[in-house]
C-alpha cells in the first residue's frame, strides 16, 4: 500500500463526503464504457480511480463503503432506463420509478461493495503492490459478477465484457472463457494503468505498460484470427422475415387496438421485399398477438392467410389453461403456426421477470405486477429445444432469458440456432434495448450458433455464430428484415464444451498472480 492512507471512520464528515462523492462519480464515469456509449477512456478512468482509492484507504470497512457507493453510481447510470417502465402506467406506478432505479442500484452496489471489501482485506494483509491489487480486484469482481448471474434468480445485465460489444475482435475470447472471463481480462487490461501512479517504480512502469499491450493485443489477435478463419455459410432453403411493428406499450393491450396490432403485423409479413423472394418462416416478437391464440380458432385462421405454403409463423402470445374449477394458469409463450392454422409447437417462458411477470413474496408484497393483466405468469417447464418444420432445431428464449449465459450453455441437444423474441417497448428510446442486444450477442458467441432476434420496437437483428450483427433495424422504427439463416459452427466453441471450468481456472490463476505480486 502507499504511504498516504485514509480512513472514512476517522476523517471529518466533509472529507468523508468528498470521498464518497468521488466514488459515485467514478462509478458513473465507468458506466459510460457500456452500451450504447462504449466510451473506453471513461471506463478506464473510472476503474483506475477506484483502484487508486483502494490503495490509499486504511480500513476494509471504509473500502466497502467506497466500493458500494462506486457501484451505486455505476449501476444507477447503467440502469436509468428501468424507470421508463413505470411511466407506461404513470398514474399507477410513476411514483415508483426513482425508488426502483435507486433500490436496484443500491442492491447491486452491494456486489461491488463486497468485492472491494474482500480485495482490500486480502491485499492489505499481503502487502500487495498496485499490480497485485489489480489482479486480485479483477478476480474478485469477476466472481461477484458470476454470482450476480444466478443469486436471487439472477440479473447478469450489462456485464463488464459488454463494453466490447462495438468490437467484434475483442468479443471472441468469450468463446473460450465466456462473458465473465472476458470481463476479468478487461478489468486487468483497463486497471493496470493504475500502476503508473506509483512512485519509485522506474523501469517497472514500462513493464506493466508492456503487459497491458501484450494482453490487449493477444485478445485482439485471437479474435481477428478466429473471424478471419470462420465460415459464412447459410442454411439451404430457409429465408426468415423478422417483423418489427413498433407498437407503443401504452396501447399494446388496449382492447380498441389489439386487432389492429395483429393486422399491422400481418401487413408487414406479406409485404413484397426488394428481392421479390417470399420468406419461408415469419417471426413476430414477444406477445405480438395480444390474445390467447391457442384458444382463438378464428384468429388462427385469419393469421394463417399470411403464412407461406410450406413455412410457418413463429410468434409470441400469452397462453391460458383452465382446469376444472381451479384458478386459470397463464404463460408467456411462443407458438409455431402452420398455413392450415394449426399450432405445431409451443414454448412457455421459464425464467420470468420479477415484478414484471410475477411478484415474489406475494404474501408480503401486497401489489400486482407491472405488466397488463395484473395476474402472475406461470413458470414454464420446457422443452428448451424445439423441432420446427423447415428449419434446424431452435432454442427459443423470451425477452431477458437470453442474458443468462449458464442456462444457454447447458442447452441439450445443441440447437442449430437461437431465437430471441422480446418486447422492449417498456423502455422507450433508452439505453435498455441497446444493452439487451449487446448481451444476447455473447450467447451466439459462447454457443457457436446464430441468434435471430425479433423485437417489437427494436432492436431486431440477425447475429452470426461469431456474435457479429449481420442485419438490424433501428430502435423505434417499423418494418421487417429478410435474411438467410446462418449455419452454426460445426465444432462447439471451447466454452460450450467446458462451461465455466476454464473460467474458474482463470479465477484461480489470476488470484495466484495477485498473491505473488507483493512488496
Amino acid at each position: 500500500m502507499t504511504r498516504l492512507t485514509v480512513s472514512l471512520l476517522s476523517i471529518s464528515w466533509r472529507n468523508t463526503l468528498f470521498f464518497l462523492l468521488l466514488s459515485f462519480l467514478l462509478g458513473a464515469l465507468s458506466a459510460r464504457g457500456m452500451a450504447p456509449w462504449h466510451n473506453l477512456p471513461f471506463f478506464i478512468v473510472g476503474f483506475v480511480g477506484l483502484i487508486r482509492l483502494i490503495t490509499i484507504i486504511e480500513h476494509s470497512l471504509s473500502a466497502f463503503c467506497v466500493g458500494w457507493v462506486f457501484g451505486v453510481g455505476h449501476f444507477s447510470l447503467s440502469f436509468l432506463w428501468v424507470g421508463n417502465a413505470f411511466f407506461v402506467d404513470a398514474d399507477r406506478y410513476g411514483w415508483l420509478a426513482p425508488i426502483a432505479v435507486g433500490g436496484l442500484s443500491v442492491l447491486l452496489g452491494l456486489f461491488s461493495g463486497f468485492s472491494i471489501f474482500i480485495t482490500h482485506f486480502v491485499c492489505s494483509r499481503l502487502r500487495s503492490t498496485t499490480a497485485g491489487i489489480v489482479f486480485v480486484f479483477a478476480t474478485i469482481w469477476g466472481v461477484f459478477e458470476w454470482m450476480r448471474g444466478w443469486i436471487f434468480t439472477g440479473f447478469p445485465w450489462n456485464l463488464i465484457a459488454s463494453i466490447w460489444a462495438n468490437n467484434d475482435e475483442m468479443m471472441q475470447v468469450s468463446s473460450v472463457f465466456g462473458v465473465y472471463g472476458l470481463g476479468v481480462l478487461t478489468l486487468i487490461i483497463c486497471g493496470l494503468p493504475a500502476t503508473l501512479f506509483d512512485r519509485g517504480l522506474g523501469l517497472r512502469s514500462f513493464f506493466w505498460v508492456g503487459v497491458i499491450l501484450i494482453l490487449g493485443c493477444s485478445v485482439w489477435f485471437f479474435g481477428n484470427e478466429r473471424l478471419t478463419s470462420g465460415s459464412m455459410a447459410s442454411v439451404n432453403g430457409v429465408k426468415l422475415r423478422l417483423v418489427q411493428a413498433n407498437i407503443p406499450q401504452k396501447i399494446k393491450w388496449n382492447p380498441k387496438y389489439k386487432l389492429e396490432h395483429v393486422i399491422k403485423q400481418m401487413s408487414l409479413s406479406k409485404a413484397i421485399s426488394k428481392s421479390g423472394e417470399p420468406p419461408t418462416h415469419i417471426i413476430w416478437p414477444e406477445t405480438a398477438v395480444p390474445f390467447y391464440l391457442s384458444r382463438e380458432a378464428n384468429l388462427l385462421k385469419l393469421i394463417a392467410k399470411i403464412i407461406p405454403a410450406n413455412g410457418m409463423l413463429i410468434t409470441g402470445a400469452p397462453r391460458v389453461e383452465i382446469k376444472d374449477k381451479l384458478a386459470p394458469l397463464y404463460w408467456n409463450s411462443i407458438h409455431a403456426v402452420t398455413r392450415d392454422g394449426k399450432i405445431k409447437a409451443t414454448y412457455d417462458k421459464i425464467h420470468l421477470v420479477p415484478f414484471g411477470e410475477y411478484v415474489p413474496f406475494k404474501s408480503i408484497l401486497k401489489f400486482s405486477k407491472l405488466t397488463d393483466g395484473r395476474v402472475d405468469f406461470t413458470e414454464g417447464s420446457g422443452p428448451r429445444v424445439l423441432h420446427i418444420a423447415g428449419v434446424p432445431t431452435v432454442a427459443p428464449l423470451i425477452c431477458y432469458e437470453a442474458i443468462f449465459s449458464g442456462e444457454v450453455q447447458s442447452l441439450e441437444p445443441r440447437p442449430g440456432w437461437i431465437l430471441n423474441v422480446t418486447n422492449d417497448a417498456w423502455f422507450g428510446h433508452s439505453a435498455g434495448p441497446h444493452q439487451h442486444l449487446a448481451s444476447v450477442r455473447f450467447r451466439a458467441l459462447e454457443m457457436g450458433v446464430p441468434l435471430v432476434r425479433s423485437a417489437n420496437t427494436g432492436i431486431s437483428a440477425v447475429i452470426d455464430p461469431y456474435g457479429r450483427v449481420l442485419q438490424s433495424m433501428e430502435l423505434g422504427s417499423d418494418g421487417f428484415i429478410d435474411s438467410l439463416l446462418p449455419e452454426r459452427i460445426q465444432k462447439k466453441p471451447l466454452y460450450a464444451r467446458a462451461g465455466n471450468s476454464l473460467l474458474f481456472l482463470m479465477f484461480f490463476s489470476f488470484g495466484m498472480v495477485g498473491f505473488i505480486l507483493r512488496k
